[in-house]
């Protein structure tokens, strides 16, 4: 009896071990996109921003922001300049905005990308302040693009100043409002079911 009750044991942690080296997981991390790459290939800046206006009404929930238009404004040549516009965006971060993501990979379709305004606990001048610190920490002297998206939020409409590379036509997406990640398959997802696709 005891050498069927071990046969029978080292049979069933053996099919049991083989089984979890079978399943099927994920190896490599998800698949990201973001708003200004989702779409047509970025071969000049503007691709950057034909992309944002079709994908940010597909693939973020929010009736609070909208984008209006958009506009070249100058190129700059060093963080110096920059900081002029980053000054100008930081008048937004007292508004508060913030992205909230409720991602489900294997189902998309629960998922949701959403833009929120909570009141700032904090004074509008320490969250003006605590943006341009964030910003000005990741400027680097070189040449860059200046757009500006002319939206409306929170009751309000403003520009929004974006810096494009014009080697590489990408996005600087390091504290940019709209440069946030997000899985490609929600991307493809939404895209596919929206309407008028």
């Amino acid at each position: 009896m005891k050498k069927i009750t071990f046969v029978t044991l080292w049979l069933f942690l053996a099919i049991k071990s083989y089984g979890q080296d079978n399943v099927n997981t994920p190896t490599q991390p998800m698949e990201t996109t973001n708003l200004f790459e989702y779409g047509h290939p970025i071969s000049s800046a503007d691709a950057n921003f034909r992309n944002l206006f079709k994908n940010f009404p597909i693939l973020v929930s929010s009736g609070d922001v909208k984008l209006l238009s958009y506009e070249f404004v100058q190129e700059i040549k060093n963080c110096k300049q920059a900081k002029i516009f980053l000054k100008k965006n930081s008048k937004l971060a007292s508004l508060s905005p913030s992205v909230l993501m409720g991602m489900n990979p294997s189902a998309p379709e629960t998922s949701q990308i959403r833009i929120v305004f909570k009141m700032p606990a904090d004074s509008k001048a320490e969250k003006e302040n605590e943006y341009l610190n964030l910003a000005k920490a990741n400027c680097v002297d070189g040449s860059l693009l200046v757009y500006s998206i002319k939206l409306a939020m929170a009751g309000k409409t403003c520009n929004y100043y974006t810096f494009v590379e014009p080697k590489t036509n990408r996005i600087k997406l390091s504290g940019n409002f709209f440069g946030f990640s997000l899985p490609t398959s929600y991307a493809i997802y939404k895209e596919k079911n929206s309407s008028g696709i």
